[in-house]
């Protein structure tokens, strides 16, 4: 008997854990704050990982922070608010009422830094992922961030207006 409760007490230690990584994935998209980024569809031709769309967005490659960020630390980076505006990069979350993504540093430079979000895939259908990579409109993609920077993709924009992805 002893022996069957801690079996018991293990299992639901387990599904408890995994009842909050999943909830805590769900959290973004449910109270986050809206923000639209420009993208860029890129190699949408990957045959290993099936029918998703690989975005990339501007603030995927920045300048050098003054701070020197090493590969794997963490970075939050407000986007710029005008075309011609500068994202803003720091080692902490600031919370001064500004949208900030949290990013992780995956490549650096002596100029640049490359920030991955995990907002860089995006599982459709195959004839739309084939459809949209050769398309000339603009692409936008509507997030939701929480106040943590964690982000969460709600939809594709093609010209301003949502796609169908069912």
């Amino acid at each position: 008997m002893r022996v069957r409760g801690r079996f018991y007490l293990a299992f639901a230690v387990q599904m408890g854990l995994l009842m909050f990584v999943v909830l805590a994935k769900q959290h973004a998209p449910r109270v986050g704050r809206v923000l639209v980024l420009a993208s860029e569809p890129r190699d949408a031709n990957r045959p290993f990982d099936g029918d998703q769309l690989v975005l990339e967005y501007p603030i995927s490659r920045l300048p050098s922070p003054p701070f020197e960020p090493l590969i794997g630390d963490h970075v939050y980076v407000s986007p710029p608010e005008t075309s011609d505006g500068a994202a803003v990069v720091r080692p902490f979350n600031p919370r001064d009422g500004r949208i900030w993504l949290r990013g992780e540093v995956t490549a650096r430079t002596s100029t640049t830094i490359d920030v991955d979000y995990g907002i860089e895939r995006y599982r459709l259908h195959g004839p739309l992922v084939r459809a949209i990579d050769r398309r000339a409109d603009p692409l936008a993609v509507e997030l939701r961030v929480d106040g943590a920077g964690r982000a969460a993709i709600r939809q594709i924009l093609v010209d301003g207006r949502p796609i169908d992805a069912s």
